[in-house]
C-alpha cells in the first residue's frame, strides 16, 4: 500500500480499562480514526460505547486533527506504528484523570479497507518511563582531629590577620586625628583669649578632617573583611562642604588684613554650615518627596545593620586579641 491509499481507510485503537480501587470492573475501548491529506483525523463517539468496523463515520463529528510530516515516512507500516505510539501514549496519558488504568499498556490498531475488511492489525505495549530512582544521600563527611585542629587554626590566623590589618588602619587615622588637630592648635594659639577655644577648635577640625579623610578612602570597616567602599559616593555632601570651606578659606586669606587663623576660622565654620545645610536639604527632600527606588529604605536599614554588626566586631575582635 502507499500512503495515499489510505484515504477512505477505518483505523480503529482499542484497549481495555480497569477501575484502579475495583478491579473487577473493565472496559473494552475502541476509537475510530481516519487518515486524510496528511492528517490522522479523530471522531467524537457521542458517548457510544459499542464500535466496530461497521461504524458509519458520517454521523459522527471531527473531534480532533493531527497533522503528521509525510516525508518521515517510507512505508505504510512506519506511518501506522507511529500513529500507534503517539495516540497510545496519550490514550494511557489521560486514562488516569477518568478514574481508569489502561490494562497491561497495551493499545491496538486494526486497519480496514473501504469495504472494512482487515488488512492488519498490530498490538503494542506502550511502556511507561522508570520512575527515577532517588539518589542516595551521600553521607556527612566526617573529620579527623587533625583536620578540626588545622581547620581551627586557619580559623584563628584569618582573624588575627584581620584584628592586626585593623588596629593598623585604627592607628593611622589616630595619628591623622593628632596631626590635624596639632596644625589647628598651632594655627590657633594665639587666636583666641581664652584657653579653652583654641583646644575646641583643634578638636573639631581634627575630627572633621579624619572623617573627610576616612570618607573619601577607599575602606572597609574595620576588623571586617567586607567590599572595599566609599562613604563619599552616596554622600555628595561631605566632599561639598569640605570643598566650600577650603575654597572660601582661601578666599579669605587672601585680603592683606585677614589673618592667617581667621581665613581658617571662616573656612572651618563654613565647611560646618555647608555640609550640615546640605546634609538637612537632601534627608527632607527624601523625607516629603519618598527616595526614586523603592529598595532604597530597605538598602539603608541593610546598611545600618551592618554598621552595627561592624561595631560588634570591632569590640569583639579587640578584647579578643
Amino acid at each position: 500500500m502507499n500512503i495515499e491509499d489510505l484515504k477512505g481507510c477505518l483505523i480503529l485503537l482499542s484497549y481495555d480499562t480497569v477501575r484502579p480501587e475495583d478491579e473487577s470492573q473493565t472496559w473494552h475501548n475502541v476509537l475510530p480514526y481516519t487518515f486524510e491529506d496528511g492528517c490522522l483525523l479523530r471522531y467524537e463517539l457521542d458517548g457510544d460505547d459499542d464500535i466496530d468496523q461497521t461504524i458509519d463515520l458520517d454521523n459522527y463529528a471531527v473531534a480532533q486533527r493531527t497533522p503528521f510530516d509525510m516525508d518521515e515516512f517510507e512505508k505504510v507500516n512506519d506511518l501506522l506504528i507511529r500513529i500507534l505510539l503517539t495516540e497510545g501514549k496519550e490514550i494511557i496519558r489521560e486514562a488516569p484523570f477518568n478514574e481508569e488504568d489502561v490494562v497491561d499498556n497495551r493499545i491496538t490498531l486494526t486497519l480496514y479497507d473501504e469495504s472494512r475488511n482487515e488488512l492488519l492489525s498490530r498490538s503494542r505495549k506502550i511502556g511507561r518511563k522508570a520512575p527515577k530512582k532517588p539518589s542516595k544521600p551521600e553521607p556527612e563527611r566526617t573529620y579527623t582531629s587533625e583536620e578540626l585542629s588545622n581547620i581551627g587554626e586557619s580559623l584563628v590566623r584569618l582573624q588575627r590577620s584581620l584584628c592586626i590589618s585593623g588596629w593598623r588602619e585604627l592607628g593611622f587615622h589616630t595619628m591623622l586625628l593628632v596631626a590635624a588637630g596639632a596644625l589647628a592648635l598651632w594655627i590657633f594659639w594665639d587666636y583666641s583669649p581664652h584657653p579653652w577655644m583654641k583646644w575646641v577648635l583643634a578638636a573639631l577640625f581634627g575630627l572633621y578632617f579624619t572623617q573627610v579623610w576616612w570618607s573619601n578612602k577607599r575602606t572597609c570597616p574595620i576588623f571586617v573583611a567586607w567590599p572595599l567602599t566609599r562613604r563619599v559616593e552616596d554622600r555628595p555632601w561631605i566632599n561639598g562642604g569640605a570643598l566650600s570651606g577650603l575654597g572660601m578659606g582661601i578666599l579669605f586669606f587672601c585680603f592683606p588684613e585677614v589673618k592667617l587663623a581667621d581665613a581658617f576660622f571662616a573656612g572651618l565654620i563654613i565647611a560646618y554650615c555647608v555640609t550640615t545645610c546640605w546634609s538637612v536639604y537632601v534627608w527632607l527632600n527624601d523625607l516629603i518627596d519618598g527616595p526614586e527606588n523603592i529598595l532604597a529604605p530597605a538598602l539603608k536599614n541593610l546598611q545600618r545593620s551592618n554598621r552595627r554588626a561592624a561595631r560588634r566586631s570591632f569590640f569583639h575582635n579587640m578584647f579578643g586579641f
